[in-house]
C-alpha cells in the first residue's frame, strides 16, 4: 500500500516500511514459517518432553485424559468450540505448567467453572487490572504487537505473561511486551487476549480487548 509520510524503512511489528520506483509503500510484514527464538525453541522442547510424559502414564490415567477431553470442549482463541484428544489435552497442561514453574499434572483437573470477568481495565500504556485468580491458579496473557487501528481481525496470538495470584494489580505490561515487540508507539493499537488456568488446563471463551496506545 502506497505510504505518504516522513522516509521509512524497516519493520515495526507487523508491518514493513519501504520504497521501490512508485514511491514509499508499507505491506504486512512476513513472518518466518519456522521462527527460532529463544522462547519458541523452549515451547518446542516442552512439547517433545509432554509426549515422552505422556507414553509413561499408566492406562489408567490416559483414559482418564481421554474421558475427560470427550466430555469438556474448548473455545479457542478464535472463538471456534473443538474436542481434544486425551493426549492433546494431557500435552496441553503440561506445557502450560511448565510455563508457570508448577508442578506437572499427572490427572486432569475437577469440573468448574471459571470466573466470568477477568480483565476489568486497559490503559494505553499497557497498564491491566485484573480479577485475580486463584492461589495456584493463573491467568494467561495473550498479546499482539503494534496494529493499525484500522485493523479489526487478529489470529492467534503469542504467549505474553503469566498472572499469580499474588500478584499487584494493575500490572504494568509494557516491560515484558518491549521486550518481545519493541518500544510502544502512539497512533497503534494493541490487542490483548486473557484465559484462567487452573490444573494446566487453559478454561475459553478467551476474553479479548484492545487499546489504542497512549505513551505520554
Amino acid at each position: 500500500m502506497k505510504f505518504i509520510g516522513p522516509p521509512s524503512s524497516g519493520s515495526v511489528n507487523y508491518e514493513t516500511y519501504s520504497r521501490n520506483r512508485f514511491g514509499q509503500y508499507v505491506r504486512n510484514r512476513s513472518v518466518p514459517v519456522q521462527p527460532r527464538s529463544p522462547a519458541q525453541v523452549q515451547v518446542r522442547d516442552y512439547f517433545t518432553q509432554a509426549t515422552t510424559a505422556w507414553a509413561e502414564l499408566t492406562e489408567a490415567q490416559r483414559d482418564a485424559w481421554s474421558n475427560w477431553a470427550a466430555t469438556h470442549p474448548k473455545t479457542d482463541q478464535l472463538g471456534q468450540t473443538y474436542t481434544m484428544t486425551g493426549h492433546q489435552a494431557f500435552v496441553g497442561a503440561y506445557v502450560t505448567m511448565q510455563l508457570t514453574g508448577e508442578p506437572n499434572v499427572v490427572v486432569p483437573p475437577e469440573p468448574w467453572t471459571p470466573p466470568a470477568t477477568l480483565v476489568t481495565n486497559l490503559t494505553g500504556d499497557l497498564k491491566i487490572t485484573v480479577n485475580l485468580p486463584e492461589d495456584g491458579d493463573y491467568i494467561f496473557i495473550y498479546a499482539s504487537g503494534l496494529l493499525r487501528p484500522s485493523i479489526n481481525y487478529v489470529g492467534v496470538l503469542p504467549f505474553l505473561k503469566a498472572i499469580a495470584f499474588d500478584a499487584t494489580s494493575p500490572i504494568n505490561l509494557r516491560p515484558v511486551w518491549e521486550a518481545k515487540y519493541g518500544s510502544l508507539q502512539n497512533g497503534y493499537k494493541v490487542v490483548i487476549r486473557a484465559c484462567y488456568i487452573k490444573a494446566g488446563v487453559d478454561h475459553g471463551p478467551y476474553e479479548q480487548h484492545s487499546v489504542n496506545i497512549a505513551i505520554i
